[in-house]
């Protein structure tokens, strides 16, 4: 049965009519006592739960599997189970591990802008969790309407979050970044960047260079904030984006 029955202004009723009660399955006998049971206002969601009780989850979240999305949580165990469907369906994998960073800044949420430890780490795995730039602009917006205008730190944290992100698309493996420069190392069999363009953007880039066997070296104009500079940068790089 689905649907509602009755409305905020009128009563309902159900009535279920079965052969033998005595005959009855045992599953069967267990929900109509849970539907007895739960018969006052709001117990719909319990008896949703109870019947998710009895016919189970599915494999994914039923406990054959608990054990294993227990170890590595939801999100990442559904991740792992679409590539291993993807591997058996034959399709290619392409790699899309995260860029690895390394900061030569300052670049954080500083305890002088959030005290609270819990809220602080918090509001890290809102901004380092976002889907993209627009959910991750939306969660700094929040943070700015709640504790002030952001210090430095926290502007170059949001400028290395959306730029990490940028780098992922391109299969960067390996990101060195600081104020007056950036080196990027791709990990063997990348497929997002062609040889050519790289050889392409080092020429147009002045002081830009091939770091072997597959780094590169490139300055950020000291004229301009961090941000500025990340996002000056990140037109350049969008030459390597094959098409």
């Amino acid at each position: 049965m689905r649907g509602r029955v009755g409305r905020s202004d009128r009563q309902a009723f159900a009535y279920f009519v079965v052969p033998d009660a005595e005959r009855l399955q045992p599953q069967a006998e267990e929900r109509l006592r849970i539907i007895m049971d739960m018969d006052y206002l709001g117990a719909g969601f319990q008896v949703a739960l109870e019947d998710l009780r009895l016919r189970g989850a599915g494999n994914i979240l039923g406990e054959v599997q608990s054990g294993h999305m227990c170890r590595v949580g939801l999100d990442l165990y559904l991740q792992m189970l679409e590539e291993a469907v993807a591997r058996l369906k034959g399709i290619p994998e392409v790699p899309s591990a995260e860029t690895e960073l390394t900061l030569g800044l300052p670049a954080h949420i500083p305890e002088s802008y959030i005290e609270d430890g819990r809220e602080r780490l918090r509001c890290y795995k809102e901004l380092t969790s976002a889907a993209d730039g627009k959910a991750r602009e939306e969660a700094a917006l929040s943070m700015r309407d709640r504790f002030g205008s952001f210090p430095e730190e926290l502007r170059n944290f949001l400028a290395v979050l959306d730029f990490k992100q940028f780098l992922t698309s391109l299969q960067v493996q390996k990101a060195d970044v600081y104020l007056d420069h950036v080196r990027l190392t791709w990990a063997e069999g990348q497929t997002a960047v062609q040889p050519e363009k790289i050889v392409a953007l080092t020429a147009s880039v002045p002081d830009s260079r091939i770091l072997p066997p597959a780094g590169l070296y490139l300055p950020l104009s000291g004229q301009l904030s961090f941000y500025e500079r990340l996002q000056q940068l990140r037109t350049k790089l969008e030459i390597l984006h094959q098409g």
